[in-house]
């Protein structure tokens, strides 16, 4: 894989889950493997998240689990436009998804770490999600509000990140009826 003889398609889901084991050393070179994965090709990991999550939706995994996973891949996301472009893709499959995709996009939105850029484009994609508000799904609902509260505690001193929070919490407000 490192000396590009093989590539990494939905196995990356299975050495994430190799972080959770019960041997330790075996958590440690998941996370190793990761690391040098991301140092190779700092893309690799963002071309593959889509598909990953979606892979992660059809797994039973606890929310720790889950949470643990999707955390570690974020991490290797480091490019802003790359983000944006995961929410965006995101905020469709709300529209577009299953409802077990609604709940794994719920696990990931709070997972992100919100620009003003991202705000915007959330508020903008209001078409995108707020069915899922009005289907009173409390998954994604809590999501959004974990959303709003992270970024409340970085828009401190920003008035134009506080005025993006506050136009998203009204959305919100408002798709939840």
């Amino acid at each position: 894989i490192m000396n590009d003889m093989l590539k990494l398609k939905q196995e990356l889901v299975d050495i994430c889950m190799l972080m959770h084991d019960q041997d330790a050393g075996i958590g440690e070179q998941a996370r190793l493997f990761l690391h040098e994965l991301h140092g190779k090709d700092n893309n690799q990991i963002y071309n593959l998240f889509p598909n990953l999550v979606q892979r992660l939706a059809g797994m039973e995994l606890t929310q720790e689990k889950f949470d643990g996973i999707v955390k570690t891949l974020v991490e290797y996301i480091s490019k802003e436009k790359q983000k944006e472009a995961i929410l965006e893709k995101m905020l469709h499959r709300l529209r577009d998804g299953s409802s077990q995709e609604w709940r794994t996009i719920g696990g990931v939105l709070p997972h992100l770490r919100f620009t003003e850029r991202m705000l915007s484009k959330t508020a903008e994609q209001y078409e995108c999600w707020k069915e899922r508000m009005l289907d009173q799904n409390p998954l994604v609902h809590d999501s959004f509000r974990a959303v709003i509260a992270n970024c409340r505690k970085l828009q401190v001193g920003n008035a134009k990140m506080k005025s993006l929070v506050d136009e998203l919490e009204r959305a919100v407000n408002k798709a939840s009826g």
